[in-house]
């Protein structure tokens, strides 16, 4: 789909909504604390030692900054995707 904004055609999703619940979630309300890395609701964690590895560092970095909500952002991604169990780190492409 082509807009006009501020006499500029640009692209856009056929139904931007849509598009914008998929990768962000409830759009529609304001997050004060948003970071790029963890919060948008399409994330993945790929199953290799890279992706872990990012996302531990993040926890760190999380707890460095003292930015609370954040770290326990990382950590429930990071427990839904079984990389941590029980407070442990699980790498299950490992037990292949």
């Amino acid at each position: 789909m082509v807009l006009t904004l501020a006499g500029v055609k640009v692209l856009c999703p056929d139904n931007p909504d849509q598009y914008l619940t998929e990768n962000y979630g409830h759009w529609q309300i304001p997050v004060t604390d948003f970071h790029s890395s963890i919060d948008t609701n399409n994330m993945m964690i790929t199953p290799n030692f890279f992706s872990i590895a990012f996302f531990l560092r993040k926890l760190q970095t999380h707890i460095q900054n003292e930015e609370y909500i954040a770290y326990e952002k990382a950590f429930k991604i990071l427990e839904k995707h079984r990389i941590i169990q029980n407070k442990n780190i699980h790498l299950p492409f490992l037990d292949q």
